[in-house]
C-alpha cells in the first residue's frame, strides 16, 4: 500500500484537509474525572487522550513550507520555527529512506506527547503511542488512496532535529512517526 512513485505536482492544501479531517479532527472534546482532556477522533487511540500532533513539510516551489495541523479547528497553521537547515536535512533523510534522488512532495511528521499518556498509562505509554501512530498511518493511507495521494511510512529522521525545532513551542513533543506523501497516478 505504500507509494513512492510521486507525480511532479504540488500538494493542494484543500486535499490535505480532506486527508486529515476525517481522521484527526476532534469531533468532541471533554475532560474526565482526573482532569485529562479526552478527544473523540476518527481513529481510536490511547483512551481518547490528545497525545498526537501532525506537522507537514510541503516541498512546493520556490520554497519549502511547514505547517502544524490544528485538530481543534481543522486548520493548517503555518510554522516559521523550522529552519531552512532543518527542512533540508529532513528532506535528505526522507529521500534516502525512499531511495529516490529528489525530495518527496511532502513529509508528514507525527509527534507524540508521552507525558500526557504517562498520566493515564504509566507503564504502557510508549507502546500505546506506537499503536496509535500505527492506526493513524493506516487510516491516512486508506483515505489518501481515495484522493490519489500516496503515503509511505519512513523511519529515518533523527528525532533530535525535530525536537530542536520545537523546543521553544512544545518541549514535550517527540517525533514518533513520519510519512512521505504526494500525488500518485
Amino acid at each position: 500500500m505504500s507509494r513512492r512513485d510521486y507525480l511532479d505536482k504540488d500538494i493542494n492544501l484543500e486535499d490535505l484537509g480532506y486527508l486529515l479531517g476525517p481522521i484527526m479532527f476532534a469531533r468532541k472534546v471533554w475532560c474526565n474525572e482526573q482532569g485529562l482532556e479526552i478527544v473523540h477522533r476518527g481513529i481510536p487511540g490511547a483512551g481518547g487522550l490528545a497525545a498526537i500532533e501532525v506537522f507537514l513539510l510541503l516541498n512546493s516551489r520556490p520554497e519549502a513550507l511547514s505547517y502544524r495541523y490544528d485538530w481543534r479547528t481543522h486548520e493548517l497553521k503555518r510554522l516559521d520555527i523550522m529552519s531552512d537547515e532543518l527542512l533540508r536535512r529532513l528532506n535528505k533523510f526522507a529521500s534516502a529512506s525512499l531511495n529516490i534522488k529528489t525530495c518527496p512532495p511532502g513529509i508528514l511528521l507525527i509527534a507524540g506527547n508521552l507525558e500526557e499518556l504517562r498520566k493515564k498509562y504509566s507503564g504502557i505509554s510508549y507502546a500505546s503511542m506506537l499503536k496509535q501512530v500505527g492506526a493513524l498511518m493506516m487510516a491516512l493511507q486508506l483515505v489518501g488512496r481515495q484522493l490519489n495521494i500516496g503515503l509511505c511510512p519512513l523511519g529515518s529522521s533523527p528525532t533530535d532535529l525535530f525536537e530542536e525545532s520545537l523546543m521553544h513551542q512544545d518541549a514535550e513533543l517527540q517525533l514518533v512517526g513520519e510519512m512521505a506523501f504526494g500525488y500518485v497516478s
